[in-house]
């Protein structure tokens, strides 16, 4: 183990701040190192490492130099994280096919994660603290073939996770949340799910403020995104592709008891999806403040948007397109009528409906209204933030690190 130091802020202060640069090549040097770390110390990997170790100092840069650490006893945590303000990046950790790749415990707050490869864990990452994570950064990342690539396990709340930049392919789930975990203000930006079973399998205690823009879900072997909480408040997605899944692009599932509100669908392509573009189904007679506008739906095997259960509280349908649905652009399931007008149904002539005679477009299942129809492509209502446009966005890069 070499230890290397650079003054920093010599020509600004009297006495220069020392951060040390720490270089490691096995279990023993980079343990050693994560445990006398002081805070902006840097420990650089000089070849691959296996090991199973902890990083109790906060505050320090982990950098595998683009070296692979892999666990020297799977079934335990190659990394465990538990003091505040650590990096991980530029490093492989791979192979811990029953264990985790990286574990935060309590006190592990303001971690970042950035430019590392995870491929062939149980959990990539797992939040295992009590107390939730807050302020987890994940910045281009790559997560293959773990079981799960980030894993929400924890009974306190998580607040401000950022995901920009990532790329999640080939896992079982992209991201898990299990039912008792409280999960607020999460941002998931320029980030695919690709073949995994599902991108994101959430059935948290709780969801507040999550976004989702960007981004790309597809080829998912279930559900692109499955959302599943006892209680949601506040869920945006813009200018994301859900293409290809194998189930329903965005399924929306709520149980009795359980609470949905403020959701709101901006600008998004729903294409291709074996089962709906997306299934809104309420259980719980509690989901309201629905907005789903100027989104584009084409050759869904099912329906474009599938309403099904009890009545959806204020929901807005409203400026998308609907075209080559296969069982029908909308098919409203709930025994209440769905205001659907100001929609384009891929033809001039609106929907194919008994009461449209002439209507050559998608079909208007169930109790629809959707007199006003379009006759062309427009986006004719204004987001509350913004107006995104009614078309197919731009894909989000994949990844690859």
């Amino acid at each position: 183990m070499k230890r290397l130091f650079l003054g920093l802020g010599a020509l600004l202060m009297a006495t220069p701040s020392l951060a040390a640069i720490t270089v490691v090549n096995d279990a023993a040097s980079l343990q050693s190192a994560l445990n006398t770390a002081g805070s902006g110390d840097v420990i650089l990997f000089a070849n691959n490492i296996a090991a199973n170790v902890t990083a109790s100092r906060g505050n320090i840069i982990i950098s595998g130099s683009g070296y692979t650490l892999t666990p020297a006893s799977s079934g335990l945590p190659t990394l465990i994280l538990n003091a505040p303000g650590i990096t991980v990046e530029n490093v492989v950790i791979s192979g811990n096919n029953t264990g985790f790749g990286i574990e935060l415990e309590a006190g592990s707050d303001a971690t970042t994660v950035n430019d590392v490869t995870f491929t062939g864990n149980n959990a990539a990452i797992f939040i295992n603290s009590a107390d939730g994570a807050t302020n987890l950064k994940i910045l281009n990342d790559f997560f293959g073939q773990n079981s799960v690539g980030i894993s929400f396990s924890f009974s306190g709340t998580s607040h401000n996770t950022l995901i920009n930049s990532s790329s999640f392919q080939a896992n079982g789930y992209g991201i898990f949340a299990n039912s008792s975990a409280a999960i607020n203000d999460v941002k998931i930006i320029s980030t695919t799910f690709e073949a995994n079973v599902t991108g994101i399998h959430d059935f948290a205690g709780s969801n507040e403020n999550w976004s989702i823009r960007s981004s790309r879900i597809e080829d998912n072997t279930q559900n692109g995104i499955m959302l599943f909480p006892k209680n949601l408040n506040g869920f945006t997605i813009d200018n994301t592709v859900f293409d290809h899944n194998t189930t329903n692009g965005l399924a929306i599932i709520s149980t009795p008891g359980s609470t949905f509100k403020n959701i709101q669908i901006f600008g998004s392509a729903f294409s291709n999806n074996v089962g709906n573009g997306i299934l809104l189904e309420n259980n719980s007679s509690a989901i309201s403040n629905v907005v789903i506008i100027c989104n584009t739906f084409t050759t869904n095997t099912v329906a474009g948007l599938d309403a099904v259960g009890a009545q959806t509280s204020s929901l807005t349908v409203s400026g998308n397109s609907f075209s080559g649905n296969t069982a029908a652009g909308i098919d409203n399931e709930v025994l209440s009528t769905l205001d659907a007008s100001q929609n384009y149904w891929g033809s001039p002539t609106g929907p194919t409906d008994p009461g449209n005679p002439g209507g050559a477009g998608d079909k208007a299942l169930g109790l629809v209204t959707f007199v006003p129809f379009q006759t062309a492509l427009q986006c004719v209502n204004t987001a509350p933030t913004h107006n995104p446009p009614c078309s197919t966005p731009t894909p989000a890069p994949v990844i690859l690190n």
